[in-house]
């Protein structure tokens, strides 16, 4: 997971990556830093690229040019994945779908992410997530860890997306 850190000195969700993804590729494009954290559920391994090398690398590589063009098409798909699921009434089926949407981002069955996290990301109450999430336990789809939510069932998760 990814967190930065906002001009007015609140967190924002960046993003959950998966292995490989790039990471603050937005930012090489407008030239712009974004003072970011990441946090882990396991030890990781990150290759960090000073920011001329990588401006270099957008210039003259296109192999590199299409990666992350390709990484920023895929998260912005995510996010709008969640926008539109921020649409939904139902805060059970909003939740649901949110969950199965960061699968599939980061094909990870251990989201890192807080029901503080997952509230703000969704425009929630963490009160209201907290009570979808005890729903999606009691159909046994879901397990709430500190600091992550373990998804068990992907149908269950699924079963409430659209086709």
């Amino acid at each position: 997971m990814l967190i930065r850190d906002n001009p007015d000195a609140t967190e924002q969700l960046a993003g959950i990556l998966s292995v490989g993804s790039p990471v603050n590729e937005a930012c090489f494009y407008h030239e712009q830093p974004f003072n970011t954290h990441p946090y882990t559920l396991s030890e990781v391994t990150c290759l960090c690229l000073p920011p001329n090398e990588v401006h270099q690398l957008i210039r003259k590589n296109i192999e590199f040019n299409q990666a992350m063009a390709c990484s920023l098409s895929k998260k912005l798909l995510a996010f709008s994945n969640l926008t539109f699921f921020g649409k939904e009434r139902d805060k059970s089926a909003k939740v649901q779908k949110a969950l199965f949407s960061l699968f599939q981002i980061t094909r990870q069955s251990e989201l890192p992410i807080t029901k503080s996290q997952l509230a703000s990301l969704l425009g929630m109450s963490r009160n209201t997530v907290s009570l979808a999430l005890k729903e999606c336990e009691e159909l046994n789809a879901i397990r709430t860890c500190s600091g992550s939510i373990v998804l068990k069932d992907l149908r269950k998760l699924a079963s409430e997306q659209p086709n």
